[in-house]
């Protein structure tokens, strides 16, 4: 019984850990690619 309810744990905590860190590489990827654009429209006005 513990060792089934601490499969469930472990499994449950990869998830979210997958989970948190897709998330920071989509935020991170959306965030490089907004300061791509700045830069970029930054170089074309000047």
């Amino acid at each position: 019984m513990g060792k089934l309810v601490a499969l469930v744990l472990l499994g449950v905590g990869l998830s979210l850990v997958g989970e948190m860190f897709l998330a920071f590489r989509v935020g991170f990827y959306l965030l490089q690619r907004k300061g791509e654009c700045l830069s970029r429209s930054g170089a074309s006005r000047t």
